[in-house]
């Protein structure tokens, strides 16, 4: 039982050092089918160094892969649209009436400033809000790419 716990611990240890190594996440999506035989849920985030890890959670198992390092150019300007996010930042409902919808999947967009997550898009019940500002646009276009691509 000794060996089976030391183990388990020594598992563990890796997998948090091993996200200690890739630095502090500063954009993330998120992307999730609960309503489903099979629930679904995706993760990409951007780290500090540019650094796109993708994990994929099913049946209570997470696989987590790096799929990508952004260029210097492409991180630069990912954290300069971020800086431009204000902190107070809200959600924004272009189309408030739209009655919701059920069993849809959801999705959230979201940056990490100053130790503060802040959400710039999501997606619940059919129904999406996001911030109206020129840096959380972009921010928000870049992720949906990098999603897109790793679905």
């Amino acid at each position: 039982m000794k060996k089976i716990f030391l183990f388990v611990l020594l598992c563990s240890s890796f997998v948090y050092a091993d996200d200690a190594l890739q630095g502090t996440i500063i954009a993330r999506y998120q992307y999730a089918v609960f309503f489903s035989p099979q629930p679904y849920n995706l993760e990409i985030s951007v780290y500090d160094d540019g650094t796109v890890i993708k994990k994929i959670t099913q049946e209570r198992v997470a696989v987590s892969t790096k799929v990508a390092v952004l260029l210097k150019d492409s991180l630069k300007s990912l954290k300069k649209a971020i800086q431009d996010i204000p902190k107070n930042a809200e959600l924004f409902d272009p189309n408030p009436e739209q009655p919701p919808c059920m069993d849809a999947p959801g999705s959230t967009t979201s940056v990490f400033k100053d130790k503060k997550e802040i959400v710039t898009q999501t997606t619940v019940a059919c129904k999406t809000k996001f911030v109206n500002e020129v840096g959380a646009a972009r921010v928000n276009k870049l992720l949906d790419g990098l999603a897109g691509l790793f679905h």
